[in-house]
C-alpha cells in the first residue's frame, strides 16, 4: 500500500480547493502542484512548509513541465504560464484562443507547447531570457507541425500527433521530415533528449529505436 497506509506516519498534508489529476512536478526541494479548479500550489517538500498559493481560471488536460526553477502550465483556460515558487501571481503568461491539451516540453532553456490556431510554438524561458528582459519570447511557430514533442535527438525535434512522426529543426521549426506511423499508438523515449525511442502498436507489438 502507498504512504501512509504501509505503516509509516503521515508527515504533512494540505486541503487544496480541487482535485488533483495533473502530475505534480519537482523543483529542487519544492513541490509544485495545480488542481482542477485552476489552485497553483508549492511546497517545502521535507518540512511541508507552503510556500506558496497562487491561482489560474481553469484545470489542466495536461501535465506540468519544469526546468527545475519555474513550472509550466498549458491550462484549458487557454493560457500558457511560468510560475516560480513562493509567488503569488504567474511570471509570464502566454494568451491562446482555445483550451490546450497537448502535452508542453521544456528542453534548453525552450518551451515547446502546441496551440491549435498557430501550431507548434517555441519560447525562450532560459537564463539570458530572463536577465535580459526576454523571457517567454517566441522563437519560431510552424503552424504546419501539430501534437507533442516527446524527444529530441541531434538538435531535431521528434513531434508525435497520433499518426505520424514530424522531425524539426530544433532552431528554425522548419519541417524536415514526416514519417506516417499508422498503426503506432504511442512513442515514449527512454530519456527526452537522445535516448531510445519505443513505439508501441495497436496489436500490441514494441519496438525500439536507438539513435545512430
Amino acid at each position: 500500500l502507498p504512504p501512509p497506509f504501509d505503516n509509516g506516519s503521515k508527515e504533512w498534508g494540505y486541503g487544496l480547493d480541487g482535485s488533483i489529476t495533473a502530475d505534480p512536478v519537482q523543483l529542487g526541494r519544492t513541490a509544485g502542484f495545480v488542481t482542477q479548479t485552476g489552485e497553483v500550489f508549492f511546497v517545502d517538500i521535507p518540512t511541508g512548509s507552503g510556500l506558496g498559493r497562487a491561482r489560474i481560471s481553469g484545470g489542466l488536460a495536461t501535465n506540468p513541465v519544469t526546468d527545475g526553477a519555474f513550472m509550466y502550465i498549458a491550462s484549458l483556460d487557454q493560457s500558457i504560464y511560468a510560475f516560480a515558487p513562493g509567488d503569488s501571481t504567474w511570471l509570464w503568461r502566454y494568451r491562446t484562443d482555445a483550451p490546450l491539451t497537448t502535452q508542453p516540453a521544456w528542453h534548453g532553456g525552450v518551451l515547446y507547447a502546441h496551440v491549435a490556431s498557430e501550431g507548434l510554438l517555441a519560447f525562450d524561458v532560459g537564463q539570458d531570457a530572463l536577465n535580459g528582459g526576454r523571457f517567454g519570447e517566441q522563437l519560431w511557430a510552424n503552424q504546419a507541425v501539430e501534437g507533442e514533442v516527446v524527444s529530441i535527438r541531434d538538435d531535431e525535434l521528434v513531434v508525435w500527433d497520433g499518426a505520424n512522426a514530424t522531425l524539426v529543426d530544433r532552431v528554425s521549426g522548419d519541417i524536415i521530415a514526416r514519417i506516417a506511423l499508422p498503426r503506432i499508438k504511442k512513442l515514449i523515449p527512454s530519456e527526452f533528449a537522445d535516448g531510445d525511442l519505443y513505439a508501441l502498436a495497436d496489436n500490441g507489438l514494441l519496438a525500439k529505436f536507438s539513435p545512430r
